[in-house]
């Protein structure tokens, strides 16, 4: 054997075994995520930077959490090797880290790439789901120490409901929120709750407490669901993701930082309204303008309804169109609730003149034009202050021109972000090219060829259900 060879061969095994980061791939995923209490998996791509960067810290982390002793395991997956694992865990980038616990899917990690970052967050995650607290002393602690703490009162040792209230907390919407049990009804009442089976909530970002009466799981779930997150409160890249992927509505309210005050009162007061039916923040709207012109709203204070299931749809009370008030924030937001709105369009005026090469596409021309059956369409989304659009633009005009005779194709281009697009178009970003066959306008296909008129054009000539001849071609025989 060549002793070079071989010598590489057993470097390679020692790294392997100084390793504390398990590698995963098809055969073995879950029976070993299935054996530790947490499991951080990264999903890397060989030749990625970012996964080259973080792999030391993720070995240090996992380094650290064996001498710690903890039950957590960290593990990589090759996801170019392993397009199963990647696919039914939707991988999108890399690296992505997803958290499990006792093998089930608990979350993306959402934290820094920091050795301490990735330490703290397994620590948390191997916390008791629930704290048996038998001291009133204790009690007045928990229900300070945390941002959020749920004490639940049941005087009962009932095992089977202390399993199902297990099972709830350990749910990821409660992630911010830490339980205690108590079946002591006297630290029940110095607490300042006269009936059991009951609850309290204490919300300590903004000094707030609610209770709760009955011990049915399912309402108590309802009752801490609704009552987790304060009245209303900025959003930020913090808390963004947490009211995103919460189920209640969320309201948008775009603030004037000049009537600030009075806006964030008329917000307080609806909100303490419909506080257990939707969700409330504010932004401050001139900060925040480019995200606000993604709903068109030129002037503050304005209220957007987002809707969290259909991501480009939404419902908006905008000042240009009616005065904003107590009286008509509280009819939108019933209205709302009682399916009597309708989703705003963001659209530019439909243009007088459309006859060039390239055809002009708004919101309110967008099925005449894209979803016209007698023809196939080419469309460019591109916004004015993208530069790489800019850089296309000749090329794309180039190719409205040499195809402007055939009678079965359109080339068209909208700016995207002054328009909306259809329900079927999944915009990454600027520039978007897609073609939409005549015989399938539902699936419009993506052009990822470079930016040349000679690429487009083939890739118009290999998609277009209606196919076609250019001037100077001959018929291959």
């Amino acid at each position: 054997m060549n002793f070079f060879f071989s010598f590489l061969i057993i470097l390679t095994l020692l790294s392997l075994l100084q390793s504390k980061v398990t590698v995963l791939d098809k055969g073995n995923f879950k029976e070993i995520i299935e054996d530790r209490a947490v499991t951080l998996v990264k999903f890397y791509a060989p030749w990625c930077t970012h996964c080259k960067a973080l792999a030391p810290i993720f070995e240090e982390a996992s380094d650290k959490i064996e001498e710690l002793g903890l039950d957590a395991l960290f593990a990589d997956v090759d996801a170019t090797a392993e397009t199963e694992l990647a696919q039914e865990y939707e991988i999108r980038g890399y690296p992505t880290v997803i958290a499990f616990k006792k093998g089930v899917m608990y979350e993306n990690y959402p934290g820094a790439r920091t050795v301490e970052a990735l330490i703290s967050y397994v620590q948390a995650l191997l916390l008791p789901p629930i704290f048996k607290i038998e001291e009133l002393e204790k009690a007045k602690q928990f229900s300070k120490q945390f941002p959020i703490s749920l004490i639940v009162f049941n005087e009962n040792d009932d095992d089977e409901y202390f399993a199902e209230l297990e099972t709830m907390v350990e749910k990821k919407e409660f992630k911010k929120m830490k339980c205690a049990y108590i079946q002591d009804k006297e630290i029940a009442k110095e607490m300042g709750l006269e009936k059991l089976p009951g609850a309290i909530l204490y919300r300590n970002l903004d000094s707030h407490t609610e209770k709760f009466e009955g011990d049915a799981i399912k309402d108590l779930k309802k009752f801490a669901l609704e009552n987790q997150l304060p009245l209303f409160e900025e959003l930020s890249a913090q808390n963004y993701q947490e009211y995103m992927s919460s189920s209640t509505p969320l309201i948008l309210n775009f603030i004037d930082p000049e009537t600030k005050e009075q806006s964030l009162d008329l917000v307080a007061k609806i909100a303490a309204e419909f506080k257990s039916k939707l969700l409330f923040v504010w932004i401050d709207g001139k900060q925040m303008r480019q995200y606000a012109n993604n709903f068109a709203i030129q002037s503050f204070p304005a209220m957007v309804i987002f809707d969290k299931i259909k991501e480009k749809r939404y419902y908006k009370l905008d000042p240009s169109e009616e005065e904003i008030n107590e009286e008509s924030y509280r009819t939108f937001l019933q209205n709302f609730l009682d399916k009597k709105l309708s989703y705003a369009v963001k659209s530019e005026p439909i243009p007088e003149k459309n006859d060039g090469p390239v055809k002009t596409v708004v919101y309110k021309n967008w099925d005449e034009i894209v979803l016209d059956k007698s023809k196939d369409v080419m469309l460019k989304i591109y916004a004015d202050y993208c530069g790489h659009c800019k850089k296309m633009a000749p090329a794309y005009l180039e190719l409205g021109e040499k195809l402007a005779e055939v009678e079965t194709l359109t080339i068209a281009e909208i700016e995207g972000a002054k328009n909306d697009v259809g329900d079927n178009v999944d915009l990454q970003g600027f520039p978007t090219v897609l073609m939409f066959p005549a015989d399938n306008k539902e699936n419009p296909i993506v052009y990822s060829g470079d930016r040349s008129f000679e690429d487009m054009l083939k890739f118009v000539q290999e998609n277009v259900h209606f196919k076609f001849e250019l001037k100077g071609e001959k018929k291959e025989l």
